[in-house]
């Protein structure tokens, strides 16, 4: 998460993602985090997420060539926001895989349309995955549900196969979390009999800040702090 500005303003957005934040990871940061993450045999996958990581593309450029070279797995997480035309939309992909993008991971659902229609809407996720399943990329569409969400796993899943991708796609489907602008939107199921499976995963954030949690509760004032474990800078001028 080398930022958390953004082009959407989603109502459910549980790490306070928008277009008002400024902060941003140095490129030669992003480097020397993944130089060390080398040293690290149980990291495998390198994800871009935010924020909307592609509004800094020198930054997941780099970082997707430099992961890459470093011989681990390769994710993007984005809204779609640039997959406005078909022709666009496959140039811009086949460019991050020439990069050593591997994955692509698609956010949509009711929050996200509200946005994504001010680009092209639905035809902004049928041109991404269709050109990721073009180009070869593992495609994945992460749909987050609240109670009375119009959008779901299964209402994708049924578009997708109207546009003869239903079977090239993985959909992922996930409940709020009560978390920053989250707090006070109505669920489908009671968040606190549930847990995290993605508790582990590290995470760097703008500020330097290294977490074991990827998303969700990470920038909750109430809960996040216990998922930091360090910072990059600190670690880093300790080790000059």
């Amino acid at each position: 998460m080398y930022s958390y500005k953004c082009n959407f303003l989603c109502k459910h957005c549980s790490v306070g993602a928008g277009p008002f934040h400024d902060e941003l990871l140095p490129i030669e940061t992003i480097e020397k985090v993944l130089d060390q993450a080398y040293y690290i045999s149980s990291i495998k996958v390198v994800a871009a997420a935010g924020g909307e990581p592609t509004l800094y593309l020198s930054h997941l450029r780099t970082l997707l060539k430099k992961a890459a070279d470093l011989s681990f797995i390769t994710r993007v997480v984005t809204n779609a926001w640039w997959a406005s035309t078909p022709q666009r939309t496959y140039h811009f992909l086949d460019d991050l895989r020439a990069l050593g993008l591997e994955e692509l991971n698609i956010s949509y659902d009711d929050f996200h349309d509200e946005w994504l229609s001010r680009y092209g809407g639905w035809r902004n996720i049928v041109n991404a995955v269709r050109a990721a399943v073009d180009l070869g990329l593992r495609t994945v569409i992460a749909v987050v549900r609240a109670k009375n969400s119009l959008i779901t796993a299964n209402v994708i899943r049924e578009r997708l196969k109207l546009e003869g991708l239903d079977n090239k796609v993985l959909i992922l489907e996930d409940f709020l979390s009560p978390t920053s602008r989250a707090k006070g939107l109505e669920t489908v199921i009671n968040v606190s009999g549930y847990g995290c499976g993605d508790v582990g995963h590290l995470s760097v954030h703008p500020n330097g800040d290294v977490a074991f949690c990827c998303g969700h509760i990470i920038n909750d004032p109430e809960s996040g702090w216990f998922t930091r474990i360090g910072n990059i800078y600190r670690e880093i001028s300790q080790t000059l």
